[in-house]
């Protein structure tokens, strides 16, 4: 079995543009779809605030795609 990193994507983003990152959507990525609405809805508004604070506030974003996989002989 072998685990390999296939993909990684940094972005900044700044402020608002934030809610453009399409990984941020409830169902952009696996982590995000197993939270409940209210979890996820609670991240959303702890967000809002940092904007409220700073507009230009600067979110990074580090995803990390990795596969699995085996050979059978």
């Amino acid at each position: 079995i072998k685990i390999d990193t296939v993909e990684i994507i940094n972005a900044t983003f700044n402020g608002a543009e934030v809610f453009n990152n399409p990984y941020l959507r409830k169902n952009g990525s696996s982590t995000l779809a197993v939270l409940s609405d209210e979890e996820y809805n609670a991240g959303i508004e702890r967000i809002n605030a940092k904007i409220d604070d700073d507009e230009d506030h600067p979110f990074q974003s580090r995803i990390v795609y990795k596969v699995v996989y085996g050979r059978k002989n």
